[in-house]
């Protein structure tokens, strides 16, 4: 595993290069940016010497992850991101923001023709720090929420109680994956809520850390 991890990414850097320098010789600049911002992506996510990063390395990461996403449904994707600088420096764990806005492509595309809008904002407070990813999908069924908040008090027992290792095969839930990987990292100190929006449509994750955040 370890090996075809290092070789299939070494072939599609390869492939990219070969695909970017026929864009070149066609004036074809979409083209060329959309390898690049592939690339980077295939760097990042495949590096798996490091589980953490920082939240401005995840940020620079998402640009790449939404040209991309921009690329295929520009039509009807609107994005936005708005985090405060000096959250910047505070880690977290790989790949988390994207698998949260990942959640809103996959359920705000669903049964709709709407434009979907996904936002993705940071702020700090005096004791504490918190990232929201919203989307105006449809957000999920009560059962659906009830499903996934009782995954998640499980793992949050295993883990802070139990002192167990959480189990991972959990479907295709994967902010209960994103909650588990935070919860490792920040214990009780970790903020984590999600659900559909009050009074409105569509499905609001947010994720911090309580801790003073030096300015």
């Amino acid at each position: 595993d370890t090996l075809q991890a290092q070789v299939n990414p070494h072939f599609i850097y390869n492939v990219l290069n070969t695909i970017s320098s026929r864009a070149v010789l066609d004036n074809d600049e979409a083209i060329c940016e959309m390898c690049g911002c592939l690339g980077n992506m295939l760097r990042y996510s495949t590096n798996n010497k490091e589980r953490y990063a920082a939240v401005k390395k995840e940020l620079e990461y998402l640009d790449d992850y939404f040209y991309l996403l921009k690329a295929r449904h520009d039509s009807k994707l609107d994005v936005s991101i708005d985090v405060d600088e000096i959250i910047g420096k505070q880690i977290i764990p790989k790949m988390t923001l994207q698998q949260l806005v990942e959640n809103c492509v996959k359920h705000g595309f669903k049964n709709t023709d709407s434009r979907v809008y996904i936002s993705v904002t940071g702020r700090v407070y005096e004791d504490r720090w918190i990232i929201q990813v919203q989307d105006n999908g449809p957000g999920i069924s009560e059962q659906m929420l009830r499903k996934l908040q009782e995954k998640l008090e499980e793992v949050r027992e295993d883990i802070l109680e139990k002192s167990m290792t959480a189990e991972m095969e959990i479907g295709g839930m994967g902010i209960a994956n994103t909650y588990t990987r935070c919860l490792l990292l920040y214990s009780e100190n970790l903020i984590f809520e999600a659900g559909n929006v009050t009074g409105g449509r569509g499905f609001l994750v947010t994720v911090g850390q309580r801790t003073r955040v030096d300015r």
